[in-house]
């Protein structure tokens, strides 16, 4: 059966329109990753992505290995876009760690979730190599051993990152009390030694400090080879 022209014309309306509607719809790795992104790995589920992108369930199946394989991915390109700070010639070895505790708290509040794939870096992660690297400048700069330099690094991270992730599943400061403690003999010592003058980042300034004072004092201190 010969098509008519108003066939034709039919067909070619229909196919002016198809693109539009199948670009949104199409799975691709990228928008996988950016949609990842945007619902964060903490609520990144097989259902949540294919909402958020507006395709079936089994149109994100029939793009990934698995769930795991696609937070994996999501966790590397979030690390892949953050500018991890190196320390510089002239600041001093706190202040480098400073920077580094307080990047590390931005990156793990602004991505629920990241700082479990952070915990769990090994030899196949990409980020790995950019941590050597600024571990070698750390060894480099301040004239550190190996040693020091992985204790230091290490310690500091895990610190900031198990902070920062514990406030943000708070909501607010880890603190003694967020508001005035109740009149009660049993919490005398509280009350006497509450001060609401002091916000959410002097309490994290003065946690971290206490870890990287302690941490230059720990690899400095002459049984530390000992350990």
């Amino acid at each position: 059966m010969e098509s008519t022209a108003a066939d034709s014309y039919a067909v070619g309306m229909h196919e002016q329109q198809r693109p539009a509607a199948a670009r949104r719809r199409r799975v691709t790795p990228e928008n996988l990753i950016e949609a990842g992104i945007g619902l964060t790995l903490a609520k990144l589920t097989v259902k949540s992505i294919a909402d958020k992108l507006g395709v079936s369930i089994v149109a994100v199946y029939n793009n990934i290995d698995d769930l795991d394989s696609l937070k994996k991915s999501v966790a590397e390109a979030i690390m892949d876009r953050w500018d991890l700070p190196t320390p510089l010639e002239g600041d001093s070895f706190e202040q480098s760690l400073t920077l580094l505790s307080n990047a590390l708290k931005d990156v793990v509040q602004s991505n629920q979730g990241i700082a479990t794939y952070l915990a769990n870096l090994d030899e196949t992660s990409p980020a790995l190599i950019r941590v050597n690297d600024c571990q070698k400048e750390y060894a480099r700069i301040y004239g550190l051993t190996p040693k020091q330099t992985l204790w230091a690094f290490l310690t500091v991270t895990e610190h900031a990152m198990a902070l920062a992730d514990l406030r943000d599943r708070a909501g607010a400061s880890v603190r003694i009390a967020s508001t005035q403690p109740p009149q009660d003999d049993r919490l005398d010592f509280l009350a006497e030694n509450f001060d609401r003058t002091h916000t959410e980042d002097d309490y994290w300034n003065w946690s971290m400090r206490a870890v990287i004072v302690g941490v230059d004092t720990l690899i400095n201190d002459p049984q530390f080879d000992d350990l």
